[in-house]
C-alpha cells in the first residue's frame, strides 16, 4: 500500500493522505517520470 497526497483539479493540496489505488472522482496525486539516457542513446534503469 503506498500513500500519496491528494490535490484537487487546481493543483491545490487537500491535507490527507489515500492509497494511490482508491482516488475518487475530483482527487488527484502529482507524479512525475524520469528518463536517463547516456551518450549512447540507450536508456538506463
Amino acid at each position: 500500500m503506498e500513500f500519496v497526497d491528494i490535490y484537487n483539479d487546481k493543483h491545490k493540496k487537500l491535507n490527507y493522505t489515500k492509497d494511490r489505488k482508491e482516488l475518487t472522482e475530483g482527487e488527484f496525486r502529482l507524479s512525475c517520470f524520469i528518463w536517463i539516457i547516456n551518450d549512447n542513446d540507450e536508456l538506463l534503469i
